[in-house]
């Protein structure tokens, strides 16, 4: 590999602890607030778990219900961002490996 080939290797594999870097940022964000989300989640499921039986059937307990399962799709979307996983050691193996 010749040496104009090996700089922008180089400047990738520099690129790539930037990127871990952010990666493991946005996924500590994501985990406070999913943490966040299901505190909310609980609180509005315990809200209509003791609904009176009389209100069981109404639009309070329709809107709840339906506060509980939006909640529950967005902490299944958040939670591929705080499940991303990035291996920069085995990237640059690999790449170091090409170089040779």
């Amino acid at each position: 590999m010749n040496r104009e080939r090996r700089k922008k290797i180089a400047k990738i594999q520099g690129s790539l602890g930037q990127i871990e870097q952010s990666l493991d940022a946005l996924k500590e964000q994501a985990q406070e607030m999913l943490d966040d989300l299901n505190e909310v989640m609980e609180e509005e499921q315990e809200y209509l778990d003791n609904m009176p039986e009389n209100l069981q059937d109404s639009e309070k307990a329709e809107t709840a219900n339906e506060a509980v399962e939006n909640l529950q799709e967005a902490i299944c979307l958040l939670e591929e961002i705080a499940d991303l996983d990035f291996d920069q050691e085995e990237i640059n193996e690999k790449i170091d490996a090409a170089c040779n």
